[in-house]
């Protein structure tokens, strides 16, 4: 399993203790939103996709935007950072 995120801010701040040790490559600066996006960060790939913004309207509509892109899995969403993150 690979672990991917996609940051708003560019921060490295996760709330997760050495969750930057887990990532697959360094996180991808963007909106997770979109589309464009998304496919930079290899969402066709993934089994499964953690929404975890502290904006659970952000985390809707991300769902909304990776699902038609996913080849398999699902789209599970969790409020939880004030920064946008996400990880798959």
């Amino acid at each position: 399993m690979s672990i991917t995120a996609i940051t708003q801010d560019g921060s490295d701040h996760w709330d997760v203790e050495n969750f930057s040790d887990l990532l697959a490559e360094p996180p991808w600066l963007g909106d997770c939103r979109d589309d464009a996006m998304l496919l930079k960060a290899g969402v066709y790939h993934c089994r499964a996709i953690l929404l975890a913004t502290n904006n659970e309207t952000v985390n809707i509509e991300t769902a909304i935007a990776a699902r038609p892109l996913q080849q398999l899995g699902q789209a599970m969403s969790h409020p939880a950072t004030d920064d946008g993150r996400w990880v798959r």
